[in-house]
Parts: structure tokens; C-alpha cells; sequence
């Protein structure tokens, strides 16, 4: 059992699922994107997208 598990009496009691759904809903996001992060994704996919055009146009 974890130390969340043993502090809280009452997750002992529960169901497994609703256990489990009690802990999850507890914890924070494995992975949350900053804006940043968001706007790089995209300008470099608009880069790739615009150098895969630049090739496609110079095989033309």
C-alpha cells in the first residue's frame, strides 16, 4: 500500500475500481504541454511542411 493508501482510511474500504479512480483523480497530469512547447510543435511543423514543398517544386 502507498502512503496515500494508508493515510486515507477510506480508500481501504472501497471497491478496487473506485480505489483506484479515487488515487488517479489525485494526481497530477503525466504530461501537460506548455504554450510554448505548443507553438514550437506547430512552427515546425509548418516548416517541414514548407521544405517538403520547396524540394517538391525544385523536382517539378
Amino acid at each position: 500500500m502507498s502512503v496515500t493508501e494508508l493515510s486515507r482510511p477510506e480508500l481501504r474500504t472501497q471497491p478496487e475500481a473506485s480505489r483506484r479512480a479515487a488515487l488517479d483523480a489525485e494526481r497530477p497530469a503525466r504530461w501537460t504541454a506548455e504554450p510554448g512547447v505548443i507553438a514550437g510543435v506547430i512552427t515546425g511543423s509548418l516548416a517541414l511542411v514548407a521544405a517538403v514543398a520547396g524540394v517538391w517544386s525544385l523536382l517539378a
